[in-house]
């Protein structure tokens, strides 16, 4: 891999036209990432047309390490598996109530524009970060670069020797798929996320998010983002580290997806599958918002 990102950099500086920039000023060569896997991913972005500068900066930051751990998981991770019922819990459903009450004006107005009752967005910011208390440990940009990186034959087999017995795909070949799959899915998610850091102001490794690479209170794919996100606070800058920002883009992407006042259960859960394809996780959202009104 090493060889052929070399050869790639030799080719891309032979094809400069004139004036045309392609590393920082007196910088002629692109060094290359700390770890060998990432290599194809870099190629990738610079073919898409970011700056090699950016990526010099991105690709050396220390949280900017391959974690076999982060694309393992969707070898691993089953639905049906996971706790949704923890946020039907007294203790859940009192954090939420009070979160209701702390963030009224916010989600009236945003009620008010969307359609989106406080109760389905207060319950799904609860399922998604338990409101802002839980985004991510690591850097979205650096897990969805681990898993980006199973375009290449070596990093996939070194995730099917990782995942060993456990994973949910023994057979060789639906493995390739499913890793390449989700490796296509993940490469078109950094370049939206590295113009919504640059347009926060932040290094993109600072910004922390699922081992999907969701951000925010409300956790959208960076592709989400500039879809739409909403600017709830009116600064001119979408953060969704903050509610007002989490909320209204929350209620803008249900209605969006064609949120309607006065749906029955059913619409409702249709609509909550297009933010995530669980059916667990929509009726649990649902669950919480018709103890919210209790």
């Amino acid at each position: 891999m090493f060889i052929r990102y070399i050869l790639f950099l030799m080719m891309a500086l032979a094809l400069m036209l004139p004036g045309q920039r392609l590393y920082a000023e007196k910088s002629t060569t692109l060094p290359a990432p700390q770890d060998i896997e990432f290599i194809p991913v870099l190629d990738s972005l610079l073919k898409e047309g970011v700056d090699a500068a950016r990526l010099e900066a991105l690709f050396s930051h220390p949280d900017m390490r391959f974690n076999p751990n982060i694309p393992a998981l969707f070898f691993t991770v089953q639905d049906s598996q996971l706790d949704y019922g923890q946020f039907s819990r007294p203790e859940s459903i009192s954090r939420a109530k009070h979160y209701i009450k702390e963030h009224k004006k916010t989600l009236k107005k945003a009620e008010k524009e969307s359609g989106v009752p406080p109760e389905i967005l207060t319950a799904l910011l609860l399922v998604e970060t338990r409101l802002g208390t839980f985004m991510g440990r690591n850097a979205a940009i650096a897990n969805l670069a681990s898993i980006a990186a199973m375009t290449d034959p070596e990093v996939q087999e070194k995730i099917r020797k990782h995942v060993g017995d456990k994973s949910r795909y023994p057979d060789k070949e639906a493995f390739r798929k499913r890793a390449e799959n989700r490796a296509a899915w993940a490469q078109k998610e950094l370049a939206p996320l590295l113009r919504y850091a640059e347009a926060k102001d932040v290094h993109p490794a600072e910004i922390k998010g699922s081992y999907a690479g969701a951000v925010g209170i409300c956790q959208f794919m960076p592709s989400n983002i500039e879809a739409y996100a909403a600017d709830g606070d009116g600064d001119g800058i979408i953060r969704l580290s903050t509610h007002e920002d989490a909320i209204f883009s929350a209620a803008r992407y249900l209605k969006e997806h064609g949120w309607k006042r006065g749906m029955n259960i059913q619409e409702q859960e249709r609509i909550l599958l297009t933010y995530n394809r669980s059916r667990p996780y929509a009726r649990a959202i649902l669950d919480v918002a018709e103890k919210l009104r209790d």
